[in-house]
């Protein structure tokens, strides 16, 4: 009877303490796959971090480059705004006033009387008008830019034959006058008589000169 409690005894104290080895085994066992799981987490929580990095910064630049473009754009549109305002319709390009010149003068050239002795560099090239003698109106000559404005009205006299008519109470070889418009339809101003033609940088060929006594009131039916 002492020997079968014994002996149940014995087997009750060894499942329990294998109970309690496997107990403390499994106990060893959980605690080194936390540890694992912690470091797995470590790491996924790096690398989640790390992308957030690269995305933030990749939206800044993006932000940046916008913000670039935006300016620009609102740049341009000012430039475009302010264009209009500098460049009026009314005026006329450059270009197309530059390529408008060349084809008068190459006009001129075609009829223009002058002097062959007249270096081809020193010719100016004008139109010449008059209000008082209307036969002289789109007749061209060349003169020479090294020449006075009175050199240069007494040759245009004499190349054009200007005859003044004995009821005029005027000597117009005397009292002729050279003014000087860059086209038709402008106000001519008198050209001092003194003063050479490459003097005056206003003059250059293209331009037209009329011939009018120097005390001319002009108005807009006088050119």
């Amino acid at each position: 009877m002492k020997a079968a409690i014994a002996s149940k005894f014995a087997g009750l104290k060894s499942n329990s303490t294998t109970d309690t080895g496997a107990g403390a085994g499994a106990g060893a066992g959980s605690g080194t796959l936390t540890k694992g799981d912690a470091d797995a987490e470590k790491a996924k929580l790096m690398k989640a971090e790390a992308a957030k990095t690269a995305i933030a910064e990749a939206r800044a630049r993006v932000a940046a480059r916008s913000g670039s473009g935006s300016g620009s754009t609102t740049s341009g549109a000012t430039a475009t705004t302010s264009t209009p305002g500098v460049d009026s319709p009314a005026t006329a390009p450059p270009k197309v006033k530059k390529a408008s010149r060349v084809v008068t003068v190459i006009k001129l050239k075609k009829t223009a009387q002058g002097e062959d002795k007249i270096p081809l560099s020193s010719r100016i090239y004008v139109s010449i008008r008059s209000p008082i003698f209307p036969q002289l109106d789109d007749k061209s000559v060349y003169v020479d830019k090294t020449w006075t404005v009175g050199r240069a009205l007494d040759k245009i006299v004499e190349w054009l034959k200007v005859t003044v008519p004995k009821n005029e109470p005027f000597d117009a070889q005397k009292r002729f006058s050279i003014f000087h418009a860059k086209e038709l339809g402008n106000t001519p101003a008198v050209l001092n008589m003194q003063d050479r033609l490459q003097q005056a940088s206003q003059v250059e060929s293209g331009d037209v000169f009329y011939l009018a006594p120097a005390d001319w009131a002009w108005s807009t039916e006088s050119h």
